[in-house]
């Protein structure tokens, strides 16, 4: 059996859990079934892509058999070694993400759909929120708040090794999709979302099937502002921030965050 550790953050806490870790099981075989229901790009076989992406089955390196030794020529060296695709990696996540969300929190399948833009890089999924079952998984009390949308994006980033910077580039996918909902009549769902980090930990763990998923839940605090909070993302995402506050750039951002989310 395939092991997906999943544990639930809050945006302002993101190097802090919160309530308890869930252990979501599967397959090589259901990981491929659900690669079919749930992945944007058609991958066969995704459980054997499993096998020899994540090493479980001891792979070795692919390598290229030239047939012609020629040598190189300058910077151009000959390509000897076949590297892993993000592609099929990313796929791996997005096939358990959901199912392993939905294992948390006591349903057989979440309603969702797939999310694509033309010339926009928005959010992987869409899925209908039951409110009371994510207060109970993150430890909120959302469900008494009014005006709550009846749906939620989420956004998977998978990494083929334990990745524990915060996932800037899936911010900003959540970012996009709120400007398009305040663009268009949706100004209830600003602000609400998911990012799900999927860690295939080969690294520390070659050969092991056991891995992580951490969900970062995003809910706006009372009086958000969009335009101030997109303002405010351009500056701390931006090189000379970093550069400038090398060493304090994680506080700074975690502080920065619990401005506008709980």
């Amino acid at each position: 059996m395939i092991e997906f550790n999943c544990s639930f953050y809050l945006a302002s806490t993101p190097t802090r859990s919160i309530g308890r870790a869930h252990t979501y099981r599967i397959t090589k075989s259901e990981l491929g079934i659900y690669g079919e229901v749930y992945t944007g790009n058609l991958i066969r076989s995704l459980g054997v892509h499993y096998g020899d992406y994540v090493n479980s089955t001891g792979a070795a390196i692919w390598r290229i058999h030239n047939l012609y030794s020629g040598p190189s020529v300058g910077r151009i060296q000959i390509h000897s070694e076949k590297h892993k695709s993000q592609a099929v990696t990313g796929n791996i996540g997005e096939a358990v993400v959901m199912p392993a969300l939905g294992a948390a929190m006591g349903v057989v399948r979440i309603p969702f759909q797939r999310m694509k833009a033309h010339n926009l890089r928005c959010p992987d999924f869409r899925f209908y929120c039951d409110w009371v079952q994510l207060d109970r998984l993150w430890i909120t009390s959302c469900s008494s708040m009014s005006n709550l949308p009846n749906d939620m994006p989420l956004e998977v980033k998978t990494h083929l090794g334990r990745d524990e910077g915060y996932p800037l580039d899936a911010l900003e996918q959540l970012l996009k999709y709120w400007h398009e909902c305040s663009s268009n009549g949706y100004a209830s769902a600003v602000g609400f979302g998911v990012i799900a980090r999927v860690d295939l930990d080969v690294n520390k763990n070659s050969g092991s099937n056991h891995h992580f998923i951490r969900y970062i839940l995003f809910v706006p605090r009372t009086g958000f502002s969009l335009a101030r909070f997109e303002r405010g993302f351009k500056i701390i995402k931006s090189t000379d921030f970093k550069k400038k506050y090398r060493t304090e750039y994680k506080q700074k951002f975690i502080r920065w965050l619990g401005r506008y989310f709980i």
